[in-house]
C-alpha cells in the first residue's frame, strides 16, 4: 500500500495531475466569478417556467449539486435530464442547457434540433476546446452561453472541473434573471474554501490530514454514503468520484428517504459488516427532526454491526457546505485510488465501452 505522505510514490500513480486539478477547486471558482464579471445580461426570446439540463456524467454534477443545495434560490424548477430523450413537457417555454465539457458529447448532440423544433430556448455550458461543436453551434446562434477556458483543470476530467460547472451554470442562469446568485458573497465563501482547502493537501501529513485518515479507514470496503436529501448533488457527485477516480464501489442514500425502507435491508448478506463503510455527511442548520433521523440512521447502522464514519461540515452558508463537502470528497476519492494502486485519471472500462460503441 502506498505511503500518501510520499509525495514521490503518489505523484508517480497520478499520470494525469488529478491532485493538481482537486487543489485548483478554487481557483476554478475564482476564475468564473472574474469571467461573470465582464459577461452581459442575456434576454431570453420567452419567458420560462422550467430549465431543463441534458449533460451526461460530469457534465451534469453541478446542476445536481445546486438543485439540492440551492433550491431556495431558484426561480423556477431546474431538471436534469441526460440522455437520447427529449421529455414531452419540453415547450416554448424551457429554457434548455445542453452541458458537455469536450463539446463533443453524442447524447446531449443528438437532441439539439428536437428542442428547437419545440421552441425551447437553447443554452451553453462547456470548456473551450478545439473542435468543440457545442461551442460553435452557441457561437453561431447566439445562445445564453458560458464558454470557459478550462486552465485550472490539468486533468482535463469533467469530474475534476466542477468549479466551472457549478458556479458557470449559476451565472448563466443568473445572468437570464433565473437565479438569486450574489458575486460578491460567492468570493467570500471561495476565500473561506481556500483556506479550508489547504487542510487535505498532499502536502499535509496524514496525522493532520482527515482526508487521508478517512481513505485508510475505508480502504478495502465497499462505501455506502449517507446524508440530509439538501446534500444529495454532493452525494452524488462523491459515488460518482469514488468509483471511477478511486476504482472502488460506491452508491448513497439520503434522510430522510432512507429510514422509510433500506435499514430493514441491512440483515442480509450475513457478511454485510465485514464488507461495506458507511460515511455520514452532516452540516448545521437543518430542522430539528432531520437531524434527529440522521443520529438515529447512525445508531441503526451501528446496531447493525456497520462502521460508520463521519464527516461535518465547519461552514455554515448551505453552498459554503456544499463546496466544502466536494472538496474533501475529491481528497477522499483521490487518496483512496492511491491506496487503491490505480492512476485516478484513467477510465479504462469507460473508454473500452466507448470504443465498442463507437
Amino acid at each position: 500500500m502506498v505511503n500518501l505522505d510520499n509525495q514521490t510514490d503518489c505523484l508517480a500513480l497520478d499520470s494525469g495531475q488529478v491532485g493538481l486539478a482537486i487543489s485548483l477547486l478554487p481557483d476554478q471558482l475564482s476564475q468564473v466569478l472574474q469571467d461573470f464579471r465582464h459577461q452581459p445580461s442575456w434576454k431570453l426570446n420567452k419567458p420560462v417556467n422550467k430549465i431543463v439540463l441534458n449533460g451526461m456524467g460530469g457534465s451534469n454534477l453541478g446542476a445536481r449539486l445546486i438543485v439540492s443545495a440551492l433550491a431556495d434560490k431558484l426561480q423556477v424548477p431546474l431538471l436534469i435530464e441526460p440522455g437520447y430523450t427529449v421529455p414531452g413537457y419540453i415547450d416554448n417555454q424551457t429554457l434548455y442547457i445542453i452541458s458537455t465539457y469536450s463539446g463533443t458529447t453524442e447524447e446531449p448532440l443528438s437532441v439539439i434540433d428536437q428542442v428547437q423544433q419545440r421552441g425551447a430556448q437553447l443554452a451553453a455550458l462547456t470548456a473551450d476546446y478545439p473542435g468543440n461543436q457545442l461551442a460553435e453551434k452557441a457561437r453561431q446562434h447566439n445562445w445564453p452561453a458560458y464558454i470557459f477556458n478550462p486552465q485550472h483543470n490539468p486533468s482535463g476530467q469533467p469530474r475534476l472541473g466542477l468549479g466551472y460547472a457549478i458556479f458557470g451554470l449559476l451565472g448563466l442562469l443568473a445572468n437570464c434573471h433565473l437565479v438569486d446568485f450574489d458575486l460578491a458573497t460567492a468570493a467570500d465563501l471561495v476565500v473561506e474554501l481556500q483556506t479550508t482547502n489547504q487542510h487535505w493537501l498532499p502536502e499535509t501529513p496524514l496525522t493532520d490530514n482527515d482526508a487521508k485518515q478517512l481513505a485508510q479507514q475505508l480502504y478495502g470496503r465497499q462505501i455506502w454514503l449517507i446524508g440530509p436529501d439538501c446534500l444529495t448533488g454532493n452525494l452524488h457527485i462523491l459515488r460518482n468520484q469514488i468509483n471511477e477516480t478511486s476504482k472502488n464501489l460506491a452508491n448513497y442514500l439520503t434522510v430522510p428517504d432512507l429510514n422509510h425502507y433500506a435499514m430493514e435491508g441491512l440483515s442480509f448478506p450475513t457478511n454485510i459488516p465485514e464488507t461495506i463503510a458507511i460515511l455520514s455527511f452532516k452540516i448545521t442548520g437543518l430542522p430539528d427532526r432531520l437531524t434527529k433521523r440522521l443520529l438515529l440512521t447512525d445508531e441503526v447502522l451501528e446496531q447493525n454491526h456497520l462502521p460508520v464514519y463521519n464527516y461535518q461540515a465547519a461552514a455554515a452558508n448551505r453552498l459554503g457546505q456544499a463546496l466544502e463537502i466536494l472538496a474533501f470528497g475529491s481528497w477522499l476519492s483521490y487518496y483512496l485510488g492511491l491506496l487503491n494502486g490505480v492512476d485516478p485519471v484513467k477510465i479504462p472500462w469507460v473508454d473500452l465501452f466507448k470504443k465498442k460503441l463507437a
